[in-house]
C-alpha cells in the first residue's frame, strides 16, 4: 500500500499520471507525489485490458488526489470514467502550454 507523504506535517495528495511517456512532469509535483497509472506503450485497442490496467493503477486514488492528463485520449477518457463513477468530483491537472505549467480543472456531478 502506498501512503500519502507529509510535507511540513500536512498530508499531501498524489498526482496520478494516466500514461507516463517519459515527459518532464516535475511541475506537477507541487500538487503531490507523482504516481504512474500506466507507463509507455499500452494496447489502446484492447479496451478491457486497458480498463483493468487503469482500475489497478487507480485503486488507491482518493477524492483529494489529481489525475494528470497524459498519453492517448482514449486512455484518459477511460481513467476519468473510472474515477467519475467512484467520486462526486474529479480533479484534473492539464498542462497549459501558454503558462508552461499545470492548471487544475474539476469535473463535478
Amino acid at each position: 500500500m502506498i501512503l500519502k507523504y507529509k510535507l511540513g506535517g500536512e498530508v499531501m495528495a498524489k498526482v496520478y499520471i494516466v500514461n507516463n511517456t517519459n515527459h518532464d512532469y516535475s511541475k506537477a509535483e507541487q500538487y503531490g507525489r507523482l504516481v504512474d497509472v500506466t507507463r509507455g506503450r499500452i494496447p489502446i485497442f484492447k479496451t478491457s485490458t486497458v480498463r483493468a490496467m487503469l482500475e489497478e493503477g487507480l485503486v488507491e486514488f482518493t477524492k483529494d488526489d489529481y489525475l494528470l492528463i497524459s498519453g492517448p485520449a482514449i486512455v484518459n477518457v477511460m481513467a476519468a470514467t473510472v474515477l467519475y463513477n467512484k467520486f462526486d468530483t474529479v480533479k484534473f491537472l492539464v498542462f497549459d502550454a501558454k503558462q508552461q505549467n499545470y492548471v487544475v480543472r474539476h469535473l463535478n456531478k
